[in-house]
């Protein structure tokens, strides 16, 4: 994983893009080393799921205490996964802000995970909530105010980025349509294993469809059901320039 940032922070020298540094582990000492590494690097923010050790909220009170402490650096909450019976309370997590301010921005993926973002957002120790859940219910999200979608689906970066301007204009209908066009290929990446990483591929974002642990081939009749179903979304996709342009 260090190397992993290392390449990222080399990779986005120079550039005007957000690099945000994922130092979740299993327990705190593991974060604290982590999160110390990233700081290192100087990255924009870093982002941490919850410790899988540990059976208490003061279990993850003296985890994203011990990340704050690390770095002054705005600090991502992302609340899921939880260990199993144990619910990261939304008044919980403004507690924790309260106490150290650059925790207050989160990434809200526990259902009901719309209850939760109006009990967020606006709070005056919440600086920024974020939508997740693959950017399938980003369109509503937008209506109850988050700040943005943090999200693996980088293939769709740029559809994301046109819902959220038309968002700031007012113009509810134009998210709708991309919406609607976007959840299309979401739901044909359910039913075919591996198209993600196919368009990952095929938009030059990536060289490779390689994946660890996973090997997919798609059959044409796979491959054409993506094709087709992308063209909907063509108006909003942009050119990926190739490698060292």
């Amino acid at each position: 994983m260090r190397r992993g940032f290392e390449v990222l922070t080399e990779a986005n020298r120079g550039r005007s893009l957000t690099l945000v540094l994922g130092v979740q582990q299993d327990s705190t000492p593991e974060m604290v080393a982590q999160a110390t590494f990233a700081e290192g690097l100087e990255p924009d923010m870093m982002i941490a799921m919850p410790p899988k050790v540990g059976d208490s909220l003061e279990d993850y009170r003296e985890y994203y205490s011990a990340l704050a402490e690390v770095t002054s650096r705005p600090i991502m909450i992302q609340t899921s996964p939880n260990r199993p019976g144990l619910e990261f309370k939304t008044d919980f997590i403004k507690e924790l802000a309260d106490q150290y301010p650059n925790l207050g921005y989160v990434k809200e993926e526990v259902q009901p995970v719309f209850e939760r973002i109006q009990a967020l957002v606006g709070q005056p120790q919440i600086k920024r909530v974020y939508s997740a859940m693959r950017g399938r219910y980003f369109a509503y999200d937008l209506r109850l105010g988050v700040d943005g979608l943090v999200s693996g689906m980088a293939m769709y970066a740029e559809v994301f980025a046109r819902m959220w301007a038309a968002s700031r204009e007012g113009d509810w209908d134009a998210v709708r349509d991309i919406h609607g066009k976007l959840l299309v290929m979401l739901t044909c990446e359910t039913e075919i294993p591996g198209a993600g990483r196919y368009l990952l591929q095929r938009r030059g974002i990536f060289t490779t469809a390689t994946q660890r642990g996973r090997n997919y081939t798609l059959s044409q009749v796979e491959i054409d059901e993506i094709e087709h179903n992308l063209r909907g979304l063509e108006p909003y996709l942009i050119r990926v320039p190739s490698r060292g342009a």
